[in-house]
């Protein structure tokens, strides 16, 4: 993590004119020197958090390899341009694979991904989001009825972005 410092300079007035103002700015700057750097905790969030989400995926996987099936299925293609004077027909069968029964299970495990990526400082896979993952994300793993951790994972993905 990158190492910050932020200096806070506190300015106020002699006279009564004032008083009030300098006495809360006063208040501020005693409140500003108590402030402490927490990095050695930002960093036990964000290992917390990435356990918490490789533990998820783990959770996640299993499940996909008890429901996910492989399905055969067939497809009608209509050839658009097909002309009555081809040999070949208008519309074409085609038979495939296809992996059907953990769908839901499939988009779980790119989100967990997406966040565990994030967490870790890789940025979205999601291509064109420019929003960068994190109060986007935490709204979609609650739809997704995601488990507990995401105050923590919340935490986490600020001091991500602070740093």
């Amino acid at each position: 993590m990158l190492e910050m410092r932020v200096d806070v300079c506190v300015r106020g007035e002699g006279g009564g004119r004032h008083a009030l103002e300098t006495l809360h700015t006063l208040r501020f700057g005693e409140s500003c020197a108590r402030v402490m750097n927490a990095d050695a905790d930002n960093g036990a969030v964000a290992t917390r958090a990435l356990r918490a989400i490789d533990e998820e995926i783990r959770e996640v996987e299993e499940a996909i390899r008890r429901k996910e099936r492989w399905e055969t299925v067939k497809v009608v293609r209509h050839d658009e341009l097909h002309q009555e004077d081809e040999a070949t027909g208008a519309f074409e069968v085609v038979t495939k694979s296809v992996l059907v029964g953990a769908e839901e299970e499939r988009e779980r495990l790119q989100l967990l991904l997406d966040r565990r990526r994030i967490l870790a400082g890789g940025g979205s896979s999601r291509g064109g989001s420019s929003r960068g993952g994190s109060a986007a994300d935490l709204d979609e793993e609650a739809a997704l009825g995601g488990s507990g951790g995401v105050v923590e994972m919340a935490a986490a993905a600020a001091v991500m972005a602070a740093a």
